[in-house]
């Protein structure tokens, strides 16, 4: 439906649809962000498309990170230290506690992105 309103030019639907999706946390994919991002370039909507954007790679990192079977305190590290600087305290922690619970012992590197993230 998003890219349909993408393409057909009532891309201020696309982007309120977009919205009422996220409330509603009805999954999306690929695809409709890319139409999203598209809506928000045809109206100059800079700050939208930032927003699109952070959730892209937020989707992607989380993906990778979910999805790696080496679950060591490097490959933690690198995404802990990535959400605190993009302010998912909530989720660096949840993260923090599934690696805790799956005995992967967190060093001073993973401390510190802990601390990071609980600043937000």
């Amino acid at each position: 439906m998003l890219a349909g309103y993408a393409q057909t030019k009532p891309y201020g639907q696309c982007l309120s649809l977009y919205d009422q999706m996220l409330v509603l946390s009805v999954p999306h994919d690929y695809v409709s962000l890319v139409s999203v991002l598209s809506a928000c370039g045809q109206m100059g909507k800079l700050e939208k498309g930032k927003q699109v954007h952070d959730h892209i790679r937020h989707k992607t990192a989380r993906g990778i990170f979910e999805s790696n079977p080496y679950k060591n305190p490097f490959t933690s590290n690198a995404v802990f230290v990535g959400l605190a600087m993009y302010g998912y305290g909530q989720m660096l922690l949840s993260y923090f506690s599934k690696m805790v619970k799956n005995r992967v012992k967190p060093d001073r590197v993973t401390f510190l992105g802990v601390m990071v993230g609980c600043s937000y």
